[in-house]
């Protein structure tokens, strides 16, 4: 056990000096001790004091480097996408030139074509454009007598005069005769060339698969027609169909002639017209960093009563394909609803601001007119699968449809 504090030697000392000490000095004792605890409890504080100011500080200054950090970090974050934005921008220009390159060529490439064979009908329409007979010295005496109107007597007794004009006749036989084996050659090098043609004229879209079940497919031409055109062959098959009923889809495709050289010769078939011949054909003016991204096989048709018009797109790359829509969806929806909407409509799209709502578990994205009815709807069915349409009765149709034929 420690020893009593009352016992030590310091504790008696102070209690001798506290007895024999008057009462104004143990009162001065008294004041010092509260004096120094004073000033100990004021020392106690300010050091608190200066602590608590020193973490406040702490504090602040952590916030403020926090926030010059975070606005460095912003600062980086747009200076990058700044970059990746003219990157992409730039790579879809070069896309674009290059794309409207190959159209070029291959635009040029049907014009040669379509130029000799026009020349090969001309030829074949000429009959004195066949062949010329194998020649012979008899055949070229014979025609000879023949043009001349000789005879045998009169051969025997020619005169110097007549040699004379025979000589002329020969060399304007002989310029007969150039001018032909010429005309000849040509034509044989252009009958060469329409034999290394291959013309494929089966049609190898006839056991096409739609995208969803479609109750009756329709095909359209795309080549050597305009824009005008094709948009009042497309608006016939609407008025041309028979009475449709609430389930049945009609599914409209394209077709267009591509000729491709081979060591065969030039194959020409019918091909089924991808987004950006449908664009071009109809000058629909859709983005290029859309139409780039959509897969080749996708699908236009009408469902229901109404008819009502849609579209349903194919891509491998959501991302691109999204940020496209997103960016500009008011002009790709007007644009793709144009061929079936009167203007004001396509105005009114092309002019609202679309706005999200859930419809069977789907984020869709639509536009109302001033009845509140809707005149526009998208929405991602899955992650390559894109809806677009006029309304939403058709849309939660076309719903049902795709989740059948997944």
């Amino acid at each position: 056990m420690p020893d009593n504090p009352i016992k030590n030697d310091s504790t008696k000392i102070a209690m001798a000096k506290l007895a024999l000490a008057g009462e104004d000095e143990i009162e001065g004792w008294k004041k010092d001790n509260q004096y120094l605890e004073r000033r100990r409890q004021e020392a106690a504080k300010a050091m608190a004091s200066a602590e608590q100011e020193k973490a406040k500080e702490d504090i602040e200054k952590a916030k403020i480097d926090k926030i010059e950090a975070q606005k460095k970090l912003a600062e980086l974050e747009a200076v990058r996408q700044r970059e990746e934005g003219d990157k992409n921008k730039k790579l879809a220009e070069e896309q674009k030139k290059k794309d409207e390159q190959s159209e070029l060529e291959r635009l040029t490439k049907i014009d040669k074509i379509l130029a000799s064979q026009k020349e090969i009908e001309t030829i074949k329409k000429n009959p004195q454009a066949g062949t010329a007979p194998i020649r012979t010295l008899t055949r070229d005496i014979g025609q000879t007598i023949q043009s001349e109107g000789l005879s045998a007597a009169k051969i025997i007794t020619n005169t110097p005069d007549q040699k004379r004009t025979e000589s002329s006749s020969y060399r304007v036989w002989l310029i007969g005769l150039i001018t032909l084996l010429i005309i000849g050659g040509l034509f044989i090098s252009l009958w060469s060339i329409w034999l290394r043609q291959t013309v494929v004229t089966a049609n190898p879209l006839a056991n096409r698969q739609s995208l969803i079940f479609a109750n009756k497919q329709i095909a359209i031409d795309l080549d050597k027609k305009s824009s005008a055109e094709l948009l009042t062959e497309l608006n016939e098959t609407k008025t041309n169909l028979a009475e449709v009923t609430s389930l049945e889809t009609i599914e409209i495709y394209f077709t267009y002639q591509v000729s491709t050289t081979t060591e065969k010769g030039i194959v020409t078939t019918k091909n089924e017209a991808p987004v950006t011949a449908y664009n071009k054909y109809f000058n629909l003016n859709l983005p290029g960093d859309f139409t780039r991204q959509i897969e080749p096989q996708w699908m236009l048709g009408y469902s229901g009563k109404q008819a009502d018009p849609f579209y349903i797109f194919k891509t491998n790359n959501l991302k691109n394909l999204a940020d496209a829509l997103l960016k500009n969806e008011d002009q790709v929806v007007s644009a793709l609803l144009s061929p079936f909407v009167n203007a004001s409509t396509t105005e009114k799209i092309a002019l609202a601001t679309f706005r999200d709502k859930m419809i069977k578990n789907y984020d869709a994205r639509l536009v109302t007119d001033e009845t509140n009815a809707t005149i526009a709807i998208y929405s991602w069915l899955d992650q390559s699968t894109l809806l677009v349409t006029t309304n939403e009765d058709t849309f939660v149709r076309l719903l049902d449809f795709y989740s059948v034929s997944k």
